[in-house]
């Protein structure tokens, strides 16, 4: 039995009305009161039935239990909020319907563990709460097949912890269902944290703070998309991270598995750091899916460190596409196809920075540039490629700027309502292509904003584009596109290492040399506008190669054009123009 901590006449009184109250065939806890009690564990399933206010249960000493269903049955206002000692229930443990929150050290051991089953569910970690799961995936959003419109979210407030130790974290499994994390720590240790479970059903995972960690004990750690018919994955603060030191042989986070479907990374701040892993941007489940997009964004203060982005593994037909509109990602070794080059792929710069960098671990291991990219698209904003000092990064990647029109702006003009998961928004009509946006959840299910992931090409001035949201869960949401010229993007060069051009590339906009040694080994940029390099600045023909460029511009200060022994040979360099304003170009050589 439960015990009250309110008056002898209160509990009378309580009883009473409990006895009054007709038999409900999911409500088993002894009051329906707001109120605050001791649990003592005798009941394993507390839920309520027309619950009244938040009801507060104090656990006094440690409970080990067998099931464990908090809760209620209908949709009420009201929480109950579990404080005190810890809770380890060995049998079977879901939050099947309602509103609960965990200040307190709950563990699950048992084989079903479920958040989310008859109806709209919440549960809040927060103040110390702690969930932890040993022995089976942890699913938010499960399936019950008399309860087709259960969906689930689970809410993380610093401080809070979430372990799952044995198999998988689930947003969306058989039913939608979130994780929104503001702060806290969450760990995955063995298993996959993932979106979209077996049954086609939308996932979406947001982190604005906290750590999450993801193990080495499983070969596949990370996966958004899935079963999902639209999973995503926005990070706007925290840290994202592995624990694993050492690569292995085959991808093990993947970005969008099934056919026909969509997946969704948006960074616009925090850290998502794979320094040595492998991440698959389209990891299709057959060679014959067509038709499906895996996306990552990096945008505002986001930053991302990767080892090996494979653009496209399977099929052909989809789009890999990484979006680069601000913030840095940091690149320890490349891109790959995995020997598959029949997806779209390409790499857009409109505001952010590619960073080539040292491998942490291997000396002879750094950032690159080549052809497995698909090609680089620079829009209005521009783009740098920075290489860190102290060594030499190739590009033979086919570069370019964006054609036409694009999508500029879009205007949000109805939030809508309902949202659990993020909707999965596409833009159509017009005579141009390759736009797409992204939609910002507010935590009371409303749309915030939807931001332009990538402007798209080829559109004309006056061409009418719209704007579909889709969702599983909200509706009402719309919002109208704003076009606006492609024209005026630069690409640019920074830090002290250099940059070796190895192959032809029909770039035709401006190439600004801000920093470091811009190297040409047999590549010729002859469709560039100019080649513009900047004070201190090193222009590098490999002896034993032939290179050209267009247009040459000097501008404040002293540039020196001076060969680099690579092989034998002499180093010829054409320049069909040169301008020198205010500026010195300085050619030197070494013998």
């Amino acid at each position: 039995m439960r015990t009250s901590q309110k008056s002898s006449t209160t509990v009378f009184i309580a009883l009473l009305c409990a006895l009054a109250l007709p038999t409900a065939a999911f409500a088993a806890a002894s009051t329906n009161e707001g109120g605050e009690y001791t649990y003592t564990g005798s009941q394993s399933d507390n839920r309520t039935t027309g619950q009244t206010g938040d009801q507060i249960w104090n656990i006094e000493s440690p409970l080990t239990i067998g099931s464990f269903f908090p809760g209620q049955s209908d949709i009420v206002p009201y929480w109950q909020i579990y404080r005190g000692a810890a809770i380890t229930a060995n049998g079977n443990c879901r939050v099947m319907m309602g509103n609960v929150v965990f200040e307190n050290a709950v563990k699950w051991t048992g084989t079903e563990n479920y958040i989310g089953y008859i109806g709209p569910t919440k549960l809040i970690l927060r103040n110390g709460g702690s969930l932890t799961t040993t022995t089976e995936h942890l699913r938010i959003g499960q399936k019950h097949n008399s309860y087709p419109t259960s969906t689930a979210t689970l809410f993380m407030e610093e401080p809070c912890m979430l372990s799952v130790n044995v198999g998988n974290a689930i947003a969306g499994n058989d039913r939608p269902g979130a994780i929104w994390m503001d702060g806290g720590t969450l760990a995955v240790s063995n298993g996959v944290f993932k979106t979209g479970g077996t049954a086609s059903q939308d996932g979406y995972i947001r982190i604005n703070g906290g750590v999450v960690s993801l193990g080495a004990g499983n070969a596949d750690f990370f996966s958004i998309g899935s079963g999902a018919n639209y999973g995503s994955l926005h990070i706007s603060g925290g840290t994202v991270s592995t624990r694993r030191t050492t690569v292995a042989g085959d991808p093990y986070a993947k970005v969008g598995v099934q056919s026909s479907k969509a997946a969704d990374i948006y960074i616009d701040g925090g850290l998502l750091d794979f320094w040595n892993e492998r991440l698959d941007l389209g990891y299709w489940n057959s060679s014959g899916v067509s038709g499906s997009r895996a996306t990552l964004t990096v945008d505002g203060d986001g930053r991302v460190v990767m080892y090996l982005p494979i653009m496209g593994r399977s099929g052909s037909g989809n789009k890999s596409t990484l979006n680069l509109n601000g913030g840095r990602f940091e690149l320890t070794r490349g891109f790959s196809t995995w020997g598959n080059t029949g997806n779209n792929r390409s790499v857009n710069f409109d505001g952010g920075t590619l960073a080539l960098v040292k491998h942490p671990k291997s000396t002879d291991v750094n950032g690159s540039l080549g052809s497995d990219a698909g090609e680089i698209v620079v829009y209005p904003k521009g783009g740098t490629i920075s290489v860190q000092s102290g060594i030499t990064s190739t590009i033979s990647t086919p570069c370019r700027t964006a054609t036409g029109y694009g999508v500029s702006e879009i205007t949000l003009t109805n939030p809508g309502s309902g949202y659990v998961t993020a909707p999965n928004v596409t833009i159509s009509g017009g005579s141009g292509s390759g736009a797409t946006a992204y939609a910002i959840l507010n935590k009371d299910r409303t749309l915030e904003k939807i931001v332009v992931t990538c402007r798209g090409e080829g559109y004309a001035a006056n061409d009418s584009v719209t704007v579909t949201i889709s969702s599983a869960t909200g509706s009402g949401a719309a919002a109208t596109a704003t076009l606006a010229s492609n024209a005026g993007g630069v690409l640019r060069k920074a830090g002290d290492g250099a940059l070796r051009l190895i192959a032809d590339n029909a770039y035709n906009g401006e190439l600004e040399v801000a920093a470091g040694a811009f190297a040409l080994a047999g590549g010729n940029l002859t469709s560039a506008s100019a080649l513009r390099m900047g004070e201190g600045t090193i222009l590098r023909p490999i002896t034993g190669s032939s290179s050209s460029i267009n247009r040459l511009d000097v501008t404040n200060g002293i540039v020196q054009i001076r060969a680099e022994e690579v092989n034998s040979g002499d180093a010829t360099l054409g320049i069909g123009a040169l301008s020198v304003n205010q500026g010195l170009a300085l050619v030197t050589h070494t013998n």
